[in-house]
């Protein structure tokens, strides 16, 4: 079997948990005998083998948000381009289906998306194979890309999100929809279409003296509180 993973970032530019997530389910594949290809930006095109069974695909991506101080500065202009070019992206959509006759996956699973807009998805569409989403971030259905707005979570969705949802919505067609938490799951079931949908659950990263620690702090906030 044969998986394409992608994800705007990959290791080593570790921005966060994200990354982290697809490094792991990439390894996680490779021991399970599939053939694994991750599909991310860089700073210049590059094919290499993380390690085998584990092959990287950087497309060359100068966005104003790269985190490469050899980036051109940001200004109105940029800014602009670069919003058009998140809801549509047609040289990541060609640079998808390159990839897609090349490596003919059985299956796509899409993570963060964001700076390559929802292409890959109308990509996958036309060459009809199943995608997987495992949102990390809200970028589907919310600009800014957290549900959070005036120092607290959004209760309600704007105009704007409430369009650009539909937009997304509209681009990403059929997919199977892989929730990291009940909220997000629920929130996607709401603003989306998934064929399906499922929970991930992810073993915690604390022992329980930790747990009982984080639990006793979590009491003594909420006496404060009172």
């Amino acid at each position: 079997m044969k998986a394409l993973l992608i994800s705007y970032l990959f290791h080593p530019h570790m921005a966060g948990g994200a990354e982290r997530v697809v490094l792991d389910l990439a390894r996680g594949l490779s021991r399970e005998g599939c053939r694994v290809l991750v599909m991310t930006a860089g700073r210049k095109e590059e094919r290499y083998e993380l390690k085998p069974g584990i092959a990287v695909w950087r497309i060359f991506h100068r966005s104003p948000y790269f985190n490469d101080p050899a980036q051109p500065k940001k200004n109105r202009w940029l800014r602009a381009a670069w919003r058009l070019l998140a809801c549509w992206n047609p040289l990541i959509f060609a640079k998808t289906v390159a990839i897609l006759r090349s490596f003919r996956p059985d299956i796509i699973h899409v993570h963060n998306f964001h700076g390559f807009s929802p292409a890959p998805f109308a990509a996958a569409r036309l060459r009809s194979i199943p995608v997987v989403f495992t949102p990390h971030d809200y970028f589907a259905i919310c600009r800014r890309y957290n549900f959070f707005k005036n120092g607290k979570s959004c209760e309600d969705r704007c105009f704007g999100c409430r369009l650009w949802s539909r937009w997304s919505r509209s681009c990403l067609g059929q997919f199977h929809l892989l929730s990291l938490t009940r909220f997000s799951r629920e929130l996607f079931l709401r603003c989306l279409r998934p064929a399906s949908n499922h929970l991930l659950y992810l073993a915690s990263p604390m022992n329980s003296q930790e747990i009982r620690m984080a639990a006793a702090q979590k009491q003594r906030l909420a006496a404060k509180k009172k």
